[in-house]
């Protein structure tokens, strides 16, 4: 299956030591390629496992996933694992999930950091957030609410007297 944006995995063995290079966008269309060329690793004699995360454009909560699980799986192996090359937005999901932990060993990618210009977003970044309006609250019907649209519990007659319709009106 060829997807719509770029994405590989390569896998070099040397003797007990595996690294598992990935390039491009890893997602939740990718992330299975990654888990499987992972586990693929997982074979004994294997004592490290280095996962190059230095192609990588953009990871997410699935691709996190995969790392975590390969980590413990390694773990179980008794191997050592490590990601390199991760970048700074892999770095801040990593914060903000709160599994930069299990990866301090991880190197940063090599990235000069620049400072936050939002006038690169565009103008649309510069305006205010659009407010939500209050919207009206619906209260369900009471006993003494009808709605001829919905339909009743009842046997098929209307326990409530609807206006023009005399005191009781038969649903059809």
């Amino acid at each position: 299956m060829k997807l719509p944006y770029s994405f590989d995995v390569c896998t070099e063995s040397a003797g007990q030591n595996a690294v598992v290079k990935v390039n491009g966008e890893l997602d939740i269309a990718t992330a299975p390629q990654l888990r499987l060329a992972l586990a693929q690793c997982m074979k004994p004699p294997l004592s490290s496992l280095t996962v190059d995360f230095g192609g990588v454009v953009f990871c997410d909560c699935a691709g996190l996933n995969v790392l975590i699980g390969a980590r413990k799986a390694a773990d179980a192996v008794g191997a050592r694992f490590q990601v390199s090359g991760i970048s700074r937005q892999v770095r801040k999901l990593m914060r903000d999930t709160g599994t930069d932990a299990q990866f301090r060993n991880a190197p940063p990618r090599d990235e000069p950091e620049q400072p936050f210009d939002p006038s690169a977003l565009g103008p649309s970044a510069l305006m205010p957030p659009v407010m939500a309006l209050p919207t009206a609250r619906r209260e369900p019907p009471g006993p003494q609410a009808h709605d001829h649209a919905r339909p009743q519990p009842a046997a098929g007659v209307c326990a409530t007297a609807c206006p023009g319709s005399g005191s009781r009106a038969a649903l059809a």
